[in-house]
């Protein structure tokens, strides 16, 4: 084991899981409240964030690869 890493134990994997769900949920209702931007360009980024969550959910992308795919919508 390397000296100073600690292994990720079940709290910290709820913790991390809670941090995407607020953060999707914050960007979401961003773009919702943008006024500026077209509908379909909003549907379009909802689409995108659902994705990102639905692949974090089955566990088929990781949690940094979900914030990125969040930011990137």
């Amino acid at each position: 084991m390397l000296r100073g890493v600690r292994p990720l134990n079940m709290e910290g994997v709820e913790h991390m899981k809670k941090f995407v769900l607020d953060y999707a949920a914050d960007v979401m209702e961003r773009i919702a409240g943008n006024t500026l931007m077209k509908e379909e360009h909003k549907a379009e980024k909802f689409r995108n964030v659902a994705r990102a969550l639905s692949l974090y959910n089955r566990e088929i992308i990781t949690t940094d690869e979900t914030i990125k795919a969040i930011l990137e919508a």
